[in-house]
């Protein structure tokens, strides 16, 4: 099947989370416009929104994670570091809680970039 290279006038987003952002970004290669419609105020700063569920608990990006997401936004690994988000073997570097006691740490191998969900939606 061959691409097409015609592109489409408008697509339009609901929501500006994570999701939201990296859709429009897939979107943009296909629509000449890409609106993304948010609810809440967006600040100008990583900050949280009243929509935004588990604002102020910490977030993970997995390593495939990062990996596609870098397909589309080259330059954000260096900007994620560059902004003060931790990239880590988040199994070797964290405690975990789970039925009734504390994990022992081990390593994965697996980086993780580890920073608040207002930080991550922002750096995208």
């Amino acid at each position: 099947m061959k691409a097409s290279k015609t592109k489409f006038q408008q697509a339009i987003v609901m929501g500006g989370s994570l999701g939201g952002l990296l859709t429009a970004r897939v979107l943009s290669n296909h629509f000449e416009q890409v609106t993304i419609l948010e609810r809440d105020a967006v600040a100008h700063r990583p900050e949280p929104r009243k929509g935004q569920p588990q604002a102020r608990h910490l977030h993970g990006l997995l390593a495939n994670g990062l990996h596609v997401m870098t397909r589309y936004f080259p330059d954000l690994p260096q900007a994620l570091q560059d902004n003060g988000a931790i990239m880590t073997d988040f199994a070797n570097s964290m405690q975990w809680w789970a039925f009734g006691g504390y994990r022992k740490r081990f390593k994965m191998g697996i980086q993780a970039t580890l920073m608040s969900r207002p930080f991550r939606a922002f750096g995208t």
